[in-house]
């Protein structure tokens, strides 16, 4: 629903643009009239979670007073902040395993999760795509607001439709006693391992095939965007192979933290991404706009790279 809805707002905009007298900034009264009423909605008619009787015992708690040994001074607080904030990061790191009488280190979730963190960061090209457009084809608000809506609508259409006929046709199935054998957890993590390589594989073709094409070509461009978009299983293919390696090395109670410590990758490269693809950019506009798709591309294969490099065996 959030692809659909974000496939829906630019060709609003557009339509409200083209059909109406409204200028630009009046798309920004209308944006913050919704989400003032989506406001409203979530105060007063969203049901709450907790019935009343809970809310008012938790309403009631006495708070306690902080004590001498719960203050702390403003070192320890930022100490402890980033030891929170980084330590969920830890779950990629290596594991032991056991193999009979001998031991070996296991680098499976480490090369997940740094295949992960390339992946996010090429994603930060999808901004900078707006800006392409609007540079190399003088592309107006109306026509970016449609582009922008053809890329949700792929997405949409793949997490929608296709991803899901694929992979109840391909995944392989649970046993019927509802038990977890290393079979068939190896056959699981194959399946969830050659999707997540597949799907940033076809990402990284579109980004090649923007690169090769003529840049005179706006239907080239539309369309390897599109292909790009329709490779939006890959995140979640990305997920669930970590929780499958988790699984398949005796560890699938962290998988809660697994998810806590792809967040944290999320924000990490959702931070320094966009500088680096806008640095990029700004250096190479003059001379030859599309080193930004290249370097997306790199970073693709090279997750693609150590996605191969997962190898493992259900314990």
């Amino acid at each position: 629903m959030v692809f659909v809805g974000l496939a829906f707002g630019p060709w609003l905009a557009g339509v409200i643009l083209s059909f109406t007298k409204l200028g630009p900034y009046s798309l920004f009264y209308i944006s913050i009239a919704i989400q003032l009423v989506l406001l409203v909605y979530v105060i007063f008619v969203l049901p709450e979670s907790l019935r009343g009787r809970e809310r008012h015992s938790i309403q009631l708690a006495p708070e306690s007073a902080p004590t001498t040994a719960q203050k702390q001074s403003l070192k320890q607080l930022i100490q402890k902040f980033v030891v929170a904030f980084i330590s969920p990061i830890t779950i990629f790191r290596p594991r032991t395993v056991h193999d009979g009488i001998s031991s070996r280190k296991d680098y499976s979730l480490t090369l997940l999760g740094s295949a992960m963190f390339l992946y996010i960061n090429a994603t930060a090209v999808y901004q900078l795509k707006y800006m392409y457009s609007q540079h190399t084809y003088n592309w107006d608000s109306v026509q970016l607001g449609y582009y922008m809506s053809l890329l949700w609508i792929s997405r949409a259409i793949n997490l929608l439709i296709l991803l899901p006929i694929l992979i109840s046709y391909f995944k392989p199935k649970t046993p019927i006693t509802g038990a977890s054998t290393p079979e068939s957890i190896a056959l699981e993590l194959q399946f969830d391992r050659r999707l997540a390589r597949a799907s940033l594989s076809v990402d990284a073709l579109g980004d090649v095939l923007i690169v090769m094409a003529p840049a005179s070509s706006q239907i080239s461009f539309i369309a390897a965007s599109c292909l790009s978009s329709f490779t939006s299983g890959g995140n979640p293919a990305l997920h669930c192979l970590g929780a499958v390696c988790l699984q398949a090395l005796g560890y699938s109670s962290e998988t809660g933290r697994l998810f806590g410590a792809v967040g944290v990758l999320n924000a990490i490269a959702h931070s320094i991404a966009p500088g680096i693809f806008a640095a990029t950019y700004g250096k190479t506009v003059s001379a030859y706009p599309k080193t930004i798709f290249c370097l997306a591309a790199g970073l693709l294969i090279s997750a693609v790279t150590l996605l191969s490099r997962i190898r493992m065996k259900a314990r």
